[in-house]
């Protein structure tokens, strides 16, 4: 009961942050009169690592649902902003939306723009970058290992069958051998003669 209530307020919450983000994410800030391009302040994009927060403790549904505002939102008005709070969603791990791939062409349209390369949230971008790509490679690492592995044991199971093949080999010249050894038991045997046997006539 209490867990529910617990989960109702959170999701509460993360809604309102996330409609309070999304009715300011288009608000655009002054120009001076030479229409030169203004460094946006801290809170044209809220506290994103609030919003991320807050969104880890909703259901798996509310996730997908504002992964889903997001991506209209972004769609229709293509704000950095926007684009950052959609870009910490899709990179999130262990999810099943979560896509890398997405997420850094999100992040690479962030760090080109000209006024985002001045954002604040310009250095939580480059770590986003970063941590995708630590991921992308431990991901290929661990492909080449896994790779590795399968080649050893493929070179493992051959040398079993060599192995094998040997035995059976060796199984059939101690055989051989043996049948050999019992062959020429079985002619000294029988071209042997005793002393005893020799009729009286004979010389010795």
């Amino acid at each position: 009961m209490f867990k529910g209530m617990a989960q109702t307020i959170i999701c509460r919450y993360a809604i309102g942050i996330i409609s309070a983000i999304l009715l300011t994410a288009c608000a655009q800030l002054p120009l001076p009169a030479d229409s030169s391009p203004q460094v946006p302040q801290e809170s044209s994009c809220g506290n994103v690592l609030e919003f991320y927060t807050a969104v880890s403790h909703l259901s798996d549904l509310s996730q997908k649902e504002i992964l889903q505002a997001l991506r209209a939102d972004v769609v229709e008005n293509n704000e950095a902003c926007s684009q950052l709070r959609l870009t910490l969603m899709l990179s999130r791990p262990s999810t099943t939306y979560q896509d890398d791939e997405a997420a850094l062409s999100l992040l690479a349209v962030i760090l080109h723009d000209f006024v985002a390369s001045q954002h604040p949230a310009r250095g939580l971008a480059l770590l986003l970058v970063e941590e995708i790509d630590e991921r992308n490679r431990l991901r290929a690492t661990g492909r080449a290992l896994q790779q590795r592995l399968k080649q050893g044991r493929s070179a493992a199971a051959v040398l079993r069958h060599q192995l094998q093949a040997l035995r059976l080999q060796l199984d059939q010249l101690k055989s051989i051998e043996q049948d050999i050894n019992e062959k020429e038991r079985a002619g000294v045997g029988v071209n042997l003669k005793p002393e005893t046997d020799r009729e009286p006539h004979e010389p010795k």
